[in-house]
């Protein structure tokens, strides 16, 4: 339980933050996988094309494939008219040979057959199989695309570090590499504590609520790609809290727990890191929700016990083990993003402890909620979209003026 000696002074969100990531360092594991499997992975090393793309002169339209000095003239009331020697499609090689007047037709991503310098669309020609009328002229080198134009054998596909998207994966697939090294991701375990706390889906029972915490956590978690290494729930016993997390921190690299972090009999996370003989980071930090929020590293695992609170649970997730997580992973897409917007209706619920609230921005303005928001609640009485950022002893947020807002990652 909490004790009156505990008392600190609070943390800015920007010197938790440094505190934080100053306990942790990026993950240098590598895992080799299939291009499939690494999407939405970072890249771990370079990747170079084993072969030119394309691998050879191909044609991008359906046509035939002649010689352009022999299109000389051409036009609809006076064809030319040429010997088709032979057809080819994707994925197969002509063994024909293009000269003075013949041509070859061809499909769509076909290899240009020897002797051809051009290719003419089938549309202006008659379409002929054995003979075919071609209506227009045409220059050599015309609708050839050639070795190499996406990139060449050698060439520098991706680098380490780079975000592997899904079409960064198929252009290495198409450089004919079928495995690449990524960062493994975070292990993270989600632990809430509470013994008011049931599952979902059992009847509830006087005096019980239904566990949110665990599944807006671990959820987030799961939107930035990460490992949850277990998702738990614990009771209000100090010992048993600690030897959950004494367990955890064996296949964690960081472990976030909820509850039991405020001043009251049952808030055990002040007797667990000493159960621990852990090493305390800080406790509180100075924002609106979220100020009773404790830091502490237990080995080398790092453990970050937020507010029990929905809302405050969440808004630290996002300013204070986002950017714990965005290291580990090298992945900057888990960091909020920050900028400075203009309030477009006047808002009253500040105080004198710096706010956080849901909001909406866009376009450089920024829409606070029309009523103050509470810390237990999850569900948004209006559309939102970010965080907004009250500075303290600021009471009312007049139109006009400006905030800095929070927008969380999107992957």
């Amino acid at each position: 339980m909490f004790h009156k000696e505990d008392l600190t002074h609070p943390q800015t969100v920007e010197s938790a933050r440094e505190i934080l990531a100053g306990s942790i360092l990026p993950i240098e594991d590598t895992e080799s996988k299939t291009l499939y499997d690494a999407v939405g992975g970072i890249l771990a090393e370079d990747v170079t094309a084993k072969v030119a793309q394309p691998p050879f002169q191909r044609s991008p339209l359906d046509g035939y494939a002649l010689r352009g000095e022999d299109t000389k003239g051409a036009s609809k009331k006076h064809p030319v008219r040429l010997r088709v020697i032979d057809h080819v499609m994707a994925g197969y090689v002509s063994g024909g040979n293009v000269t003075p007047g013949t041509a070859i037709r061809i499909m769509t991503g076909a290899p240009v057959p020897a002797g051809a310098n051009a290719v003419l669309r089938q549309e202006d020609t008659d379409c002929g199989e054995e003979t075919v009328e071609v209506y227009a002229e045409l220059a050599p080198g015309s609708n050839i695309v050639p070795v190499g134009e996406d990139f060449q054998e050698g060439s520098l596909i991706a680098r380490k570090g780079d975000v592997i998207t899904s079409d960064l994966a198929g252009a290495i697939a198409a450089a004919g590499v079928s495995k690449i090294a990524v960062y493994r991701r975070p292990r993270v375990a989600v632990m809430t504590s509470g013994d008011e706390l049931m599952d979902p889906g059992q009847p509830l029972l006087p005096g019980k609520i239904y566990n949110s915490n665990q599944t807006v956590l671990a959820g987030r978690l799961k939107e930035w790609k990460i490992v949850l290494s277990e998702v738990v729930s614990l009771k209000d016993e100090p010992e048993s809290c600690a030897e959950q997390i004494r367990r955890a921190a064996k296949r964690s690299d960081l472990i976030i727990t909820t509850g039991g972090v405020s001043v009251g009999q049952k808030d055990i996370m002040h007797d667990v890191w000493k159960i621990l003989g852990a090493k305390r980071l800080f406790w509180r930090v100075g924002i609106k929700p979220g100020a009773p929020t404790l830091a502490f590293v237990f080995e080398d695992t790092l453990v970050i016990a937020l507010s029990g609170n929905p809302f405050a649970a969440l808004v630290n997730l996002e300013l204070l083990a986002g950017p714990v997580l965005a290291k580990m992973a090298k992945d900057p897409r888990i960091l909020p993003g920050k900028e400075t917007a203009v309030v477009t209706r006047d808002f009253h619920g500040g105080g004198k402890v710096r706010r956080i609230v849901r909001a909406y921005v866009e376009n450089g303005t920024v829409t606070l909620p029309l009523h103050k928001q509470l810390s237990g609640r999850l569900l948004a009485e209006e559309h939102t979209n970010c965080y907004a950022d009250i500075p303290a002893e600021l009471m009312d947020v007049p139109a006009g003026s400006q905030l800095t807002v929070w927008i969380p990652g999107r992957f």
